[in-house]
């Protein structure tokens, strides 16, 4: 690879890192946020509540990130993609 490319990718990787860092953070401050939309957005008749999906695609995406951070890359791309694609918290119209 060019070193333009090398540096283009040691750029992005930096980018995640950041990132996770700002969604840790975020998320570490916003429980009362969090509780309130558990008390706005009760549990229907879905497998998740709104709260939960919201948890989940934290969970995640922390995840990929400091897989990123770890190894610059993330295991299993397709099966992420598919993860990520499925998460009615993505769904909007």
């Amino acid at each position: 690879m060019t070193k333009a490319i090398l540096n283009q990718q040691e750029l992005i990787k930096r980018n995640i890192i950041q990132l996770l860092a700002q969604l840790t953070n975020t998320y570490e401050n916003t429980r009362g946020e969090r509780r309130e939309i558990s008390i706005q957005f009760p549990p229907e008749d879905e497998e998740f509540s709104l709260l939960e999906e919201l948890e989940l695609l934290t969970v995640n995406l922390r995840g990929y990130a400091s897989q990123i951070e770890s190894t610059g890359q993330i295991v299993n791309q397709a099966q992420a993609i598919e993860q990520l694609q499925a998460m009615r918290v993505l769904n909007v119209p």
